[in-house]
Order: structure tokens, then sequence, then C-alpha cells
């Protein structure tokens, strides 16, 4: 097998290999793409080719930080499960050094899809790749097998899960959806009722604008707007792609029905809609392992765990030094993870 490596230009080209390999990310897509060129990051959307055959993509985005620049590749490569593994990582790993000279980046921060084993450990460290000391996107993912019947997915779901679904129903909330960027205003209403009340650092509306607008252009978006008697109780933030869903945004304002489990109802809802548009896999996005009971993400991960499914484990992010540099970025994030208690 001969293989080379240059940048992919062909939109169409790019998703059709992606929608056959079908990732359980959105991180790879071409609509990943122009978000992060709408932020203002260079992105190389580097395709691996057999002859004139994408047999693998590696969406590479330059991360400007006074800290150190570094090159990230969310969720990727991707490639088949018959590619010869070796020979891709070995011509991406020569292509980023490439990269980092002209881009000036201390890494190349990859975090693959591979299951977290001691082979795919040992591909990545004869490459010289290391543990990186944060994880930049979720590592331990739950995913819902949406090719199941309603009635199947309600008798998975955990008993607690069901019986809050009906309550909110018995309270009279609805839940509307919204497939381009206009549902964003009401989203970011309860999305600023939600960090404050949890003081964490949130995205910005803008980021939020540029993600919906991106995605809704190739309508792979799905906005949820949950209510009882006008108040917005409950809401999320939905991206599609490669035959997925995923949970990627979520908010909630308790204050004017503290006893209703909204939260519950509107991903019931939005499961029944993810069916009704075909999709075959929802993916909750970011859980935590079921004994870390102490963590700050424990309790949304068992409402995750409650609507039944399974959990996929993934290789922890490494890191490919380039710069002297990189120690400085090493140590603050070291610091900023054990001040966040992750």
């Amino acid at each position: 097998m001969s293989l080379s490596i240059h940048p992919c230009t062909d939109n169409q080209q790019w998703t059709t290999f992606l929608d056959t390999q079908a990732p359980h990310t959105f991180l790879q897509s071409w609509e990943w793409k122009t978000v992060n060129e709408s932020l203002g990051h260079k992105v190389i959307p580097l395709g691996v080719f057999e002859h004139e055959n994408l047999v693998g993509a590696a969406l590479t985005i330059c991360i400007k930080a006074r800290r150190g620049s570094f090159l990230l590749v969310p969720h990727g490569p991707v490639y088949g499960e018959t590619s010869d593994a070796k020979t891709i990582w070995r011509l991406l790993t020569e292509e980023w050094r490439k990269l980092a000279k002209v881009q000036n980046t201390v890494c190349v921060r990859v975090c693959p899809l591979l299951t977290n084993d001691e082979a795919h450990q040992e591909l990545l460290h004869a490459r010289g790749f290391r543990a990186a000391p944060i994880h930049q996107h979720p590592e331990l993912a739950w995913m819902l097998d949406l090719t199941q019947t309603e009635d199947d997915l309600l008798k998975n779901a955990r008993k607690t899960t069901r019986q809050s679904i009906r309550k909110a129903e018995e309270a009279g909330m609805t839940v509307e959806f919204y497939s381009d960027a206009t549902g964003l205003a009401d989203f970011w209403k309860v999305y600023q009722t939600t960090f404050t009340r949890q003081q964490f650092t949130p995205f910005s509306r803008t980021y939020l604008q540029k993600e919906c607008d991106a995605f809704a252009e190739t309508s792979h978006l799905l906005i949820a707007i949950g209510r009882i008697q006008g108040h917005i109780v409950s809401a999320a933030i939905v991206t599609l792609a490669h035959g997925s869903a995923f949970y990627h945004h979520g908010a909630s304002d308790q204050s004017h029905f503290p006893k209703v489990p909204a939260a519950h109802l509107l991903q019931w809802r939005i499961i029944q809609e993810l069916k009704r548009r075909g999709c075959l896999l929802y993916n909750f996005w970011g859980v935590v392992p079921e004994t870390a009971t102490k963590h700050p993400w424990y309790g949304l991960s068992v409402f995750k765990r409650g609507f039944g499914g399974h959990e996929e484990a993934y290789l922890h992010a490494q890191d490919l030094i380039f710069s002297p540099r990189y120690w400085m970025t090493w140590i603050l994030e070291t610091l900023r993870r054990k001040w966040r208690g992750l």
C-alpha cells in the first residue's frame, strides 16, 4: 500500500469518508472546521491518501495561546480498522513536525477515539507521544443505541428516570425544537442562569452562535427548549454527524418549578426526535467513572446513565513535544487540573 499525505480541500470527499467510517464524534467534521475557522483558528484538514482515495483524516487545529501555541487533533485521526495504522501515524507525525515549525507550536495534542489498551498506548509511544497533563475532550463517553424501539428504550432506562419523565409530563412541560440558530436566544437565557448557579466557565455567546450557524448550514443542528407555563426550564444544543447525535450543551432553570425533573423529559423528547430523524446513536458526551462519587460531574453522569446505554473509554490525550517551551504549558495545565479537582 502506497500512502501519501496532504491537505484535503474537498468538503464532499472528506464528509463521505467520515460518514463511511462513522466515528462517534463531530469534532472531525467539516462543520467543526468551519466553526474553528470562524473563531480565528488556522485549520488544516490533513488527508491520508492511497492514490486518490481518502483513507485517513486528521483535522488539525492550531490553537494560539500565550503559554505556548499547539496543534490539536480532536478525536482524531480517523481511519479504517483494516488500515496500516503504523504507517498512517508515521506519516502524520512527520507532517505535524513540519506544521509545527511553520506555526511555531510547542506540541501536537491528539485525542484519538482509540480504545484505552496497551496496544494503542504502545502505538503512540513508539512515535514519541507522552500522556498530556489534562484531557482535552471526553475520554469516557455514554452512548445510547437509537435503533431500539421507544418501548425498549423506556424499559431499559432506570426506573427513577421513567418516573421523572412521567412527572414532568404531568406538570405540563412542552418541548420545542429548532433546526437553526433562532433557538439560541432562548437557550442563552437559561444557560446564563446555569453557569451563574453552578459557577463554571461558560462558552461565550459568540462561540455558541458560530457553532449553531455552522451545523445549521448542513441541517445538522437541533436546539431543544423545554417550557412550563411559558417559563424555560431546560434546554439543550445537539449536533448531528455521521449518523450519530451529540449532546454538546445543556442548561436548566429550576427557580420556578424546583420539583419538576425537566431535564429528564427534555432528553426523552430529544431521543424521540432523533429517532424520527433517522439517527442511529445518541452520544451523551462525557461521563465520569461510576466510582468517582466526589467528582464534580458525578451527578450529571448519573443522570446520563439513567437512560440506559453503554460507555466507551478512549486513550488519554497524548502530546508530541516539539519545543522546550512545552514544559511551561505542562506546569500550568497540571496546576489547573488540580485546582479544578479533576
